[in-house]
């Protein structure tokens, strides 16, 4: 706990995240009623050291964020297209908020138990 971050480049690149649970979800209604090959996302991006300062805040750690060579092949900016999906009729139920806080409740459950 509270180790070292280690960030690939500046931090400002960004991904489109979207909880596992809603990746399940996505598969339900894919073989319920979609017909084709979708992006599964949130249709929305955050920086690396945004998502990194989030997780350092809501899990009051003083983990320091280290800064480290650029990876080569590195995508800069990744956000999906998820229109397609979406005019399908999938929606994600998760924000990555709201995904963020309930995986720290995970795993604050197994590495400090009661």
């Amino acid at each position: 706990m509270n180790e070292p971050i280690t960030i690939h480049g500046d931090g400002n690149q960004t991904r489109d995240f979207v909880y596992v649970k809603d990746v399940v979800h996505a598969n339900l209604h894919a073989m319920e009623r979609a017909n084709g090959t979708f992006n599964v996302a949130l249709g929305n991006s955050i920086s690396v050291v945004d998502l990194a300062m989030k997780i350092l805040k809501w899990t009051n750690s003083t983990s320091e964020l280290r800064f480290g060579e650029e990876r080569s092949g590195d995508i800069k900016h990744s956000k999906a297209a998820v229109m397609k999906f979406k005019s399908n009729g999938f929606k994600p139920e998760w924000s990555l908020d709201k995904a963020l806080k309930e995986t720290i409740s995970f795993y604050r459950s197994v590495l400090e138990p009661d």
